[in-house]
């Protein structure tokens, strides 16, 4: 993984001075825990760029350096949507906003005040109780998650 990622940017852009790194990665089945999850991703992307600073965005809205944010991993982990929403949030600099975000298995609805994302949870768990994070997406939603019947030669 870190030659794989070393790779991708150099050849477009060339070496980076600094990796500013969210992942959803860290829940992927093959991670017993988030937490293992979070140290695979944080150690791959230091190996890969080991002289260049790399630092994780957290949910509570900052960056940490990669030692504190692998203890953090509740707050590292699936922290993209607060990554997206934090920048969003600068088109919308006073006022309400909503940041609707349909991926191919989730879809984040995000209200932003005053540039900043004003969600009542942080962890998917969270967000799933408040409306904020639908398990429904682009990709793998499965037909019968979204429509109650399909027409067929003009009977429903």
């Amino acid at each position: 993984m870190p030659q794989i990622l070393r790779d991708l940017p150099q050849a477009e852009f060339g070496a980076p001075e600094l990796v500013a790194l969210t992942m959803t990665a860290e829940l992927a089945d093959c991670f017993q825990t988030k937490r293992d999850g979070v140290e695979f991703v944080i150690r791959s992307v230091q190996a890969a760029y080991p002289d260049v600073p790399v630092r994780i965005w957290l949910t509570s809205g900052e960056f940490a350096e990669p030692d504190d944010a692998a203890e953090l991993p509740m707050l590292v982990a699936a922290a993209n949507w607060h990554a997206l929403a934090t920048w969003a949030g600068r088109a919308v600099p006073t006022g309400p906003g909503l940041l609707v975000d349909i991926g191919s298995t989730t879809t984040d609805v995000i209200p932003l005040m005053d540039g900043f994302p004003q969600t009542a949870g942080r962890t998917d768990q969270q967000r799933m109780a408040n409306s904020e994070l639908v398990y429904t997406g682009t990709v793998r939603t499965p037909v019968c998650a979204v429509v109650k019947g399909v027409p067929w030669n003009g009977r429903h």
